[in-house]
Order: structure tokens, then sequence, then C-alpha cells
């Protein structure tokens, strides 16, 4: 009888994990294109696939149909600094707030050098603002990735982070699924830093959100679909970045057909709904 209850429990787990694999939530923004037509012809495939569980930035909410289904406590902002993240948090079409902490320059030194202090200034600045809620999400160096290279270390600022204040922590390692870490086992070290840092996150603060990132600059839409299947309920959605081509580093595989081709997999449209 225990055996075959064991058996069971694994059955329903896996069932689960599958079911949760079919039905993550996305996050998306962005705001610059770089053809012409691209970001009206991204609107239309948000508007097929995007309902009431996922998260837009708040340029998107210009489109009726994603406006009308997506309301303002999914609509979310990614300031860089405490400052910014006061500033967004004071903005009434922004219900969440998440403070991207990275090393650049939108994030200034002093906040880069202590971020869990930088985090929880962050965390009150928003707080403040009755019904807004908090996250962050910070880059893969304060994850533990080594900088220009597809390997882990040790280092991971979420050891020291307060997680009490935080409805979402979005973690950021899409690099190593980039080409150039896929011949380097970059699949297997992305999940295993995801799936590490999300039973931490739930560990220290049960109900949370979790999710993971990928890039369309770094990673094609079939290895990203694969990385959803594989995680199956590990974390609960994923951001889809989207970023334009600047500094001279080009987005590989932006296009609004790639970006389909993800959703697609995990949704019906919503016109078949």
């Amino acid at each position: 009888m225990k055996r075959c209850a064991r058996v069971l429990c694994a059955l329903v787990l896996v069932a689960a994990n599958r079911a949760a694999a079919a039905d993550p939530f996305f996050l998306f923004v962005a705001h610059q294109f770089d053809a012409p037509g691209e970001g009206e012809a991204v609107g239309h495939v948000l508007a097929r696939y995007f309902t009431s569980r996922d998260y837009i930035g708040a340029e998107w909410r210009k489109v009726p149909e994603i406006a009308g289904r997506i309301g303002v406590a999914h609509t979310f902002a990614i300031p860089g600094s405490v400052k910014n993240a006061r500033r967004a948090a004071g903005a009434p079409e922004i219900g969440l707030v998440m403070y991207d902490i990275e090393h650049w320059t939108a994030t200034p030194q002093p906040e880069q050098r202590d971020p869990a202090v930088a985090i929880r200034r962050a965390a009150e600045a928003v707080r403040a603002i009755p019904g807004k809620r908090f996250g962050i999400t910070p880059d893969g160096r304060y994850l533990g990735i080594t900088a220009g290279k597809c390997a882990v270390g040790d280092e991971n600022i979420l050891r020291a982070v307060d997680f009490a204040p935080l409805d979402v922590v979005q973690l950021q390692a899409q690099r190593l699924l980039s080409d150039k870490c896929a011949g380097q086992g970059g699949a297997q070290l992305y999940t295993e830093l995801v799936s590490a840092n999300a039973k931490a996150a739930r560990l220290a603060k049960p109900g949370i959100l979790v999710a993971a990132q990928f890039s369309f600059r770094y990673t094609p839409p079939e290895r990203m679909i694969a990385i959803i299947r594989s995680l199956g309920g590990t974390v609960d959605g994923y951001y889809l970045a989207y970023p334009a081509n600047s500094r001279g580093i080009k987005c590989g595989y932006c296009a609004p057909e790639n970006l389909e081709k993800v959703l697609a997999a995990f949704r019906t449209k919503q016109a078949e709904n």
C-alpha cells in the first residue's frame, strides 16, 4: 500500500508539473524596435495569446485588446535604481514595480556595491504606496554567473536579501542559453541555477512568484520552448526579453514570428477561446 501511495504521488506530481509547464504566465515589455511595423506586429502577437494572467509593460495598454484583458495590477515597470523605483510606484498605470538591479549605468554604483540595502530601500519606497506590489530582477552576475563566461560560481546576493517584502523574483540567467554557451552545458547550468534559486525563494517566502528570463537576443524560440518543458512547474512564469539592437549588439532572434512560436507552444489563440 505504501509503495502504491508513493507511485500515485509521483504520478500526481508529474501531472502537476506538466500542467504548470503548459500554462506559465509570461512577462513582456518592449518599446523600441528595429524594423518598420515590427512593434505593431508584436502587439498583434500579444493580443492573440496574452491572457489576464500575464504581465505587460505600460506601453502595451495602448493596444485595446490587451488593455481590456490585462489590468493595472499586471502592468509592470523595471526601473534600474531606487529613485526610479519610487517614481514608477507613483505612476497610477503601474501595479508591479520590479527593481532591475544590475551591473550597468542605470543602477548607481552605491546600490551596486550594497544590493541588499538597495533592495530594502526600493521595497520601502514601493510599499509606501498602497496597492503596489514589489519585485526584483537581479542580473546574472548577482546570481553567480561569471562575467563573460558560461560558468556559475558561488556568489549569490539572494542569500542576503530579505524576501518578506517581495511579491516576485525574476531570475536573469538568460546568457547561459546563448548560442555561445549551448555547447558548454549552458542549458543544464540554466536549469540548475533557476531551480536552486526558485526553491530557495519559496522556502524564504511561500507563495512568492518566481519567474525566469529568456532573451531573444541570445536564444532561439525552440530552445526556450524546450527549457520551459524541462523545468515543468519549477517556476511560475517567464520574462521574454525582446531588446532592440543597441551598442552594436544584434538581437539575433528578435522577430514577431519567434515570439509567436514560444507563446503558441503553451497557449491557444484568444480568438479561438
